[in-house]
């Protein structure tokens, strides 16, 4: 089968009626992500980034679950592992998570 992956996903966050929702997304790469480059696409679908104004929109700290205890993926440090889950707490509703798909991902023969 011959094609091309989106370079981005979009996981909606919450509902469209309420703020406050605590939310599982995951990442179908096969290769690692920064939650850093992660993204965020407000209310108006406007792209922003944890620089801008994406932590009024979530948290900017995920957490995972490593089978005995949650660890934290912060903007320092912390990877999306190949189909990784994650929580991801939303402060307002009408929110999505944009997650990029790496060079390495995109470009891959597999």
């Amino acid at each position: 089968v011959l094609g091309e992956y989106p370079s981005t996903i979009d996981q909606p966050l919450g509902d469209d009626t309420s703020g406050g929702k605590w939310n599982l997304v995951g990442t179908p790469f096969r290769y690692d992500t920064a939650w850093a480059d992660a993204q965020v696409i407000d209310t108006n679908g406007k792209v922003v980034t944890f620089n801008d104004t994406a932590s009024d929109l979530i948290h900017d700290t995920a957490w995972r679950w490593n089978g005995s205890t949650y660890e934290t993926l912060t903007l320092t440090s912390g990877n999306l592992s190949p189909f990784d889950g994650i929580w991801v707490y939303s402060k307002k509703a009408g929110t999505a998570l944009r997650v990029p798909m790496s060079d390495a991902e995109r470009t891959s023969s597999q």
